[in-house]
């Protein structure tokens, strides 16, 4: 078990949590791994594999969130779907930007 905790600034963190908490549950339903957000503490629990992976999903909406995008339940399947694309060498911040635009 893997465990990876990121600190965040309080404004990202209230937009990652979303509506009624909306946004960690969708993401904690598109990754294999416990997400849990105290604070502005989020903490990813699960095999390294998966919690890299959802950190690498967070870094991209926080990302967003710090350049002015709003970040809802279906921001995630942009995001994820850009970081598993992202195979032409582009960075997935990139593909994540242009293809929210």
């Amino acid at each position: 078990m893997a465990r990876r905790q990121l600190t965040l600034d309080n404004t990202v963190a209230a937009e990652l949590a979303g509506s009624e908490d909306s946004v960690l549950r969708e993401l904690e339903d598109r990754v294999r791994c416990d997400v849990h957000l105290r604070g502005n503490v989020l903490t990813l629990d699960g095999s390294e594999g998966d919690v890299r992976q959802a950190a690498e999903v967070v870094d991209e909406l926080v990302g967003l969130i710090e350049r002015g995008h709003d970040v809802a339940p279906t921001t995630l399947g942009t995001v994820s779907g850009a970081i598993d694309v992202a195979d032409d060498g582009s960075t997935p911040g990139y593909v994540g930007a242009r293809q929210l635009k």
